[in-house]
């Protein structure tokens, strides 16, 4: 019998040229493995979403493999790498193989373990597991060994075995985390909850009778029903054995915060919860907690959301084992073509807190914030700054105020900042489906205005220089602006280099006019477009846009850096090593575009811009005798606020400038 060869066919989606192309153009990562294509100037094949420049149609043809194209005389893309696995299959992979090693491993692997094993650096490794599992590497391990805890103290003669036996280097690091892990004693849990107490209470709210119930740790169980006593036996029969209590008047507090939550479901309310569930459920829970109010998921958007498209029904069970109604909710997740599935609670319960999130989502269109400071601070100041570098379309300061587009979790909206006419605090609203956001949006514009910043001790080092006091005594409440965000201040950086601030506004204005997303419904004279996300840039159509061709290569290669998150950035303020380290590696960035980043963007209060050639002429004016090298060094003694004394010398020049 003679063997039959398989022959790769297209797929049915891109079965003729026409599709093919309009994959390319699109870059539809759908399309990497139903075919690649070839360029005939180039001599190379790509997969369907190389974010390489396009070539010409004429000059393009489809393979229905890469052993294809390579028989007809191509060689692969070094950019897309078409003959290797897609670049999401091996993050997947490097991901797995780490939760293999976490999960086999007696104690905990390192960071550094974890990253090695997944061939890349603990920086982006950290950033990648996190965007394909939902959760952090350690929280991924603390779940494991707590899932690993559960299961040895249900099945070992004593606590101790099970402690050594779900990897716990010693009893006492068990005993540390025990109730935090468990929400009791561990003989309590080994017990079914015996000895453990559980403060419980039943109570009305428009959805029927709801039940609380909370361990020292938390809330642990949030049910909704008809009749109060299914709902205790329900609880029962989670902790056969625990001791049900009434509460005292802390726990009355909680119980009427939990209903306010489910009275007013859209509405932002922080409990303390007791989340028990494997690592899966957890991770499956806090996606739920990340669909706004008044919006719903689908199982499938949410088996993708945590990096595990395949997962889907797994995801259901996770949804339908969630204890805690509401405070994770599970109501928001519904079937594909958006009609509601089942509910553990009633389809019908489902359908009315659904109804009633997007009345109050409709409702909530405005929100007033008042930010304070200690002072001082030059409000003007800081104004005169944003306005010079206001991106046309996005952003605009107009009679002492500041407004811009704004978009969190894809809900967008103007905010407008202004300052109180006799008091230290801004005053900040929120119009739009953004409003909904304005915890994170107020942290925000704390960071664009510097409102935290310690002057008494940036002042206690400058004004200690004679060649600093005159500026601090001139201007004490002068600030560092911040970023709006990461990738716009970056995107401005390069589009500054070598330019003055007006022809950068200029570009800046092109790039959003050509790429940016409209907000619909703004009013004329307003900001309506939100700035291009990173792929828009790396991707889109930068001809004419008033840049030299190396500029605009390495605006497209920070954008693309960005759009793949192989950016690491630090956790806590100050650590900026590693995000600076990946900058200076990409083409075209040098020394002076990352400490400004730093300076901007990254909080670096000790950032300093060397090279910038306005700071070299102010240092030069301030000690005309001293050599370059004797000036740097003397620079050293501003640290760590040298980000504060770059401003106060930019500051300078400016109003000398504006004196002549």
């Amino acid at each position: 019998m003679t063997a039959l060869k398989k022959t790769p066919h297209p797929s049915p989606g891109f079965a003729d040229d026409d599709a093919r192309w309009d994959a390319v153009v699109r870059r539809d990562r759908t399309a990497d493995g139903a075919f690649v294509f070839s360029v005939r100037t180039t001599g190379v094949y790509c997969r369907p979403s190389c974010g390489a420049r396009r070539a010409l149609r004429k000059n393009v043809r489809f393979h229905a493999s890469g052993a294809e194209a390579e028989r007809a005389g191509f060689r692969p893309c070094k950019r897309c790498r078409p003959h290797e696995r897609a670049l999401d299959d091996r993050r997947a992979s490097a991901v797995a193989r780490a939760c293999r090693l976490i999960e086999t491993s007696e104690e905990p692997p390192s960071l550094e373990t974890l990253a090695e094993s997944a061939g890349l650096s603990r920086f982006h490794f950290h950033r990648v597991f996190k965007a394909l599992t939902g959760v952090t590497p350690k929280a991924y391990a603390d779940a494991q060994r707590a899932q690993k805890v559960r299961e040895e103290l249900g099945r070992t003669a004593t606590v101790t075995e099970a402690v050594y036996g779900a990897g716990f280097p010693s009893s006492g690091r068990f005993y540390a985390t025990a109730a935090e892990l468990l929400g009791m004693t561990p003989t309590a849990f080994r017990a079914g909850g015996e000895g453990a107490s559980i403060r419980v209470a039943v109570s009305a709210c428009w959805l029927g009778k709801i039940l609380v119930a909370a361990t020292d740790q938390g809330v642990c169980a949030v049910l909704l029903g008809d009749d109060p006593d299914d709902l205790v036996r329900d609880l029962q029969g989670r902790f056969p054995k625990a001791r049900l209590i009434g509460g005292d008047a802390d726990f009355d507090r909680l119980v009427a915060r939990v209903v306010g939550c489910v009275e007013t479901p859209s509405r932002s309310v922080e409990l303390p919860l007791d989340i028990r569930g494997t690592a899966f459920q957890r991770q499956v829970w806090e996606a739920l907690r990340a669909i706004p109010a008044g919006s719903t998921a689908s199982y499938t958007e949410i088996a993708q959301r945590i990096g595990q498209p395949a997962a889907v029904r797994a995801v259901a069970r996770a949804c339908a084992s969630n204890p805690i109604a509401v405070a994770i909710p599970c109501h928001r997740v519904v079937r594909t073509d958006g009609s509601l599935s089942g509910y553990r609670w009633g389809v019908e319960r489902k359908a009315k807190l659904l109804g009633r999130e997007r009345a109050l989502a409709v409702a909530v269109d405005s929100v007033s914030l008042a930010l304070p400071y200690t002072p001082p601070l030059d409000w003007l100041l800081l104004l005169r700054h944003l306005q010079g570098r206001a991106t046309a379309g996005v952003e605009q300061v107009y009679d002492g105020v500041y407004m811009r587009s704004v978009e969190v979790a894809g809900d967008t909206g103007l905010l407008t900042v202004s300052h109180h006419p006799t008091e230290s605090r801004l005053e900040v609203t929120i119009r739009g489906a953004a409003a909904r956001h304005a915890p994170e949006l107020a942290e925000r514009v704390r960071a664009v205005f510097d409102l935290d910043a310690d002057l008494a001790s940036v002042h206690a080092v400058l004004g200690a220089d004679p060649w600093l006091a005159p500026a601090i005594r001139a201007f004490p409440g002068l600030r560092v602006p911040g970023a709006w965000s990461p990738f716009e201040l970056i995107a401005r950086t390069i589009v500054g280099q070598q330019v003055t601030v007006k022809a950068a506004t200029t570009i800046m204005g092109r790039l959003a006019n050509r790429l940016g997303r409209p907000i619909p419904g703004v009013p004329d004279g307003e900001p309506s477009l939100l700035f291009p996300l990173p792929r828009a840039i790396a991707d889109g159509d930068l001809e004419a846009i008033g840049m030299p061709s190396q500029r605009v290569a390495a605006l497209r290669g920070v954008a693309r850096a960005f759009a793949e998150e192989s950016i690491p950035f630090a956790e806590s303020k100050g650590c900026t090593d590693g995000t600076k380290a990946a900058l200076l590696a990409l083409p075209g960035i040098g020394p002076w575009t990352v400490e400004y980043f730093a300076l901007r963007a990254l909080r670096d209060t000790d950032a300093w811009p060397a090279s910038d050639l306005v700071l070299r002429r102010a240092l030069a004016e301030c000690a005309p005798s001293l050599s370059p090298a004797a000036v740097l060094a003397r620079t050293e003694r501003w640290r760590p606020w040298r980000a504060y004394a770059a401003m106060h010398l930019w500051n300078r020049v400016s109003q000398a400038r504006a004196i002549r």
